[in-house]
């Protein structure tokens, strides 16, 4: 048979004891038979949780104080010849009344062009126009002005969730840095509107007669004596 043994220290340190088996050995009755058991005690180890550290109380909101007028950060020339875009697409900072919430969202707030000859037409440049609002919007109102023209696909009604682009031409009438302004007046269905502006930048080269300024004329031809 078996015999199973638990040990159970109640100190710390070695310890001894005896399992003592009463029988009747080779027909003796009270027959002892003595097994000595021996074990060690150790003190339970209890690990403390780590420390909560709480985070700093929150400090008081500082007054804003808004810049004294010649004070503003300069605003980075763009690079010529590439649309400027946000930081966060379709996010054209709008015009509006203080009654409208914005509606439309352009992939870019400025268009740059690269240096064109004057009176030549350049490339287009594109912008494409979301519209986020919940409500429909029933019409356009596009004007570029300056030297920039535009078309664009904005004609019928654009649904919630729904785009349409605006296509933008440079043509330089004199040289130098020539800008204007593309206006989008959105009509919404709910009979309110918003103005929107995206700026428009870019360099002529050049003359107005043509030649290039600085070049030599060619000589005139003289007919023989």
């Amino acid at each position: 048979c078996t015999i199973n043994v638990t040990f159970t220290p109640t100190t710390s340190g070695s310890l001894t004891g005896d399992l003592t088996i009463t029988d009747d050995t080779i027909g003796v009755g009270g027959a002892m038979q003595t097994i000595p058991l021996s074990g060690t005690g150790f003190e339970p180890v209890v690990s403390s949780p780590p420390p909560i550290v709480l985070p700093p109380p929150p400090t008081s909101p500082q007054p804003f104080d808004p810049p004294a007028s010649g004070d503003a950060p300069a605003v980075p020339k763009p690079e010529p010849g590439r649309p400027v875009l946000p930081d966060h697409p379709f996010s054209a900072q709008p015009i509006l009344p203080a009654t409208a919430s914005p509606a439309l969202r352009f992939s870019s707030s400025s268009l740059t062009f690269a240096h064109q000859g004057v009176g030549t037409s350049s490339g287009t440049l594109s912008i494409v126009v979301v519209n986020t609002g919940p409500d429909s919007i029933s019409s356009f109102n596009i004007a570029a002005s300056g030297d920039f023209t535009q078309t664009n696909t904005c004609k019928d009604s654009v649904a919630p969730g729904a785009s349409c682009t605006v296509d933008v031409m440079f043509k330089p009438t004199s040289p130098g840095e020539r800008s204007g302004t593309l206006t989008v007046v959105e009509n919404g269905s709910d009979g309110k509107s918003a103005t929107f502006a995206v700026t428009l930048t870019g360099n002529g080269e050049g003359s107005a007669s043509g030649r290039v300024t600085g070049e030599t004329p060619a000589p005139s031809a003289r007919a023989p004596e």
